[in-house]
Formats: structure tokens, C-alpha cells, sequence
């Protein structure tokens, strides 16, 4: 029997095998190689290929007003990533909290914990039915509170930073203390109150200027960090 040999598929399996590193033409030290791709078809390219593994074949879309967002700690932010990837093109999931662990290399408790306070914050809802979480994303994510006062902060920082010049570093570390010291999660919460107070009475006509007030108040607030 003859053997074809497809030249085409020869080159690009060697294509698919270019070197990650590279040696220096001025040093014998290697160097790792840089992609000239945008971000996210870099993205897209290293979800659908793999020299010796690909597995997980897929990549998670998030806002980055969540990735973002300003008063969720990182173990908050990459379970919920979590489970975004999860769910993918469905609305639930229900991976174990131990997988959770094991993918963002946190503790089993950590996870439940850091579970525990996603709910808290109206960002997941949680079925505990059978002995077996199934988790949902919650409803209206873009009016959650803490994606709201985090919108306002990062236009805050944003204008303080291009218009007035301010030292970037002090101003930052304000802002942070403020996030850190718990009185933004104060008006995140009474505005959890007002949905809450609005969706118990089922009258939800002065919901919008009952937040508007706090997010004026809140803005008020911003400002005196750079006083």
C-alpha cells in the first residue's frame, strides 16, 4: 500500500508545535515568546487548541463590571466565575463545592463560605433541594447593589484621576480604605432594603427615587475622600 503524505497537514501540525521559547540572539538564555494576538481572539485561540491536552474547551463571558466589581472579595469573584462557566449556555449549575476547590485552589470551607456570602450579596440564588446545590445566576445582576455603587466608584476614580489630576496612588488607597472600613457595604445594604421593602409590599412606585437618593448620598460621600 502506498503511503500519501498530505504536506498541508505536515505543515500545520508543525505550525501547531511552534516553540514557546525562543534563544536570545545576544544571550544563550531562552526567551518566552509573546503573542501579537488581540486579547480576546488570543482568548478564543487558546480555548479551541491544545498541542497535548484540551479539555476544557471553552471560556467564560463576564462583564467586567463584575469581574470588577468593588466590594466582592477575589474568592467571591472567581466562584463566581465559577459557576458562570459552569452554567454556560444554561441558566444552573450544580458542580460540588469540592470541584470549586479544586479549580481555584481554595479550601472546601472557603468555598462554602465565599458561597454563603455571594447569596448574601443577591448575586447567586441557591436551591438547596436534594441533598445537592443547584445554583442560579440572580436576576437584574446590573442593578445589584454592590455592581451599582462599584459603576459609581470606578466613574468616580476615573474622573478625579483624567480631570483633576489627583495623585493616582492617594486617591486609590482612599477609596479602598472606604470599601475595606464597611461603610460601603452600608449603602449597599439599605438599598438591598429598599428592593427587598419594595418586592414585600408589591408597590414599587417609588423604588427608583428612594435609590436615587441613596446613590446621590453615596456620591456625596465619594467625594469627601479626596477633601
Amino acid at each position: 500500500m502506498e503511503i500519501v503524505h498530505d504536506n498541508n497537514s505536515e505543515t500545520k501540525q508543525r505550525e501547531a508545535f511552534k516553540p514557546t521559547y525562543f534563544k536570545g540572539s545576544y544571550s544563550d538564555e531562552a526567551w518566552l515568546n509573546r503573542s501579537e494576538d488581540n486579547a480576546s481572539d488570543y482568548m478564543r485561540k487558546i480555548a479551541d487548541n491544545g498541542a497535548y491536552a484540551n479539555f476544557n474547551k471553552f471560556y467564560v463571558q463576564l462583564p467586567h463590571k463584575l469581574y470588577r466589581c468593588l466590594g466582592l472579595t477575589i474568592y467571591e469573584k472567581m466562584i463566581l466565575t465559577e459557576l458562570v462557566a459552569y452554567m454556560g449556555a444554561n441558566s444552573r449549575c450544580f458542580p460540588t463545592q469540592e470541584t470549586i476547590a479544586l479549580n481555584i485552589g481554595a479550601s472546601s470551607k472557603t468555598v462554602s463560605d465565599h458561597l454563603w456570602s455571594l447569596s448574601e450579596k443577591d448575586f447567586i440564588w441557591v436551591d438547596y433541594r436534594n441533598h445537592n446545590n443547584l445554583y442560579f445566576l440572580a436576576a437584574n445582576l446590573q442593578d445589584n447593589p454592590y455592581v451599582v455603587l462599584s459603576e459609581l466608584t470606578h466613574q468616580f476614580i476615573r474622573e478625579k484621576r483624567n480631570f483633576e489630576k489627583l495623585n493616582e496612588k492617594l486617591l486609590l488607597a482612599s477609596v479602598k480604605k472606604f470599601i475595606d472600613g464597611g461603610k460601603y457595604a452600608e449603602y449597599a445594604t439599605e438599598i438591598q432594603r429598599t428592593y427587598m421593602n419594595s418586592a414585600e409590599s408589591g408597590d414599587y412606585s417609588d423604588e427608583p427615587e428612594k435609590v436615587k437618593e441613596i446613590v446621590k448620598r453615596f456620591k456625596k460621600h465619594l467625594e469627601t475622600l479626596v477633601k
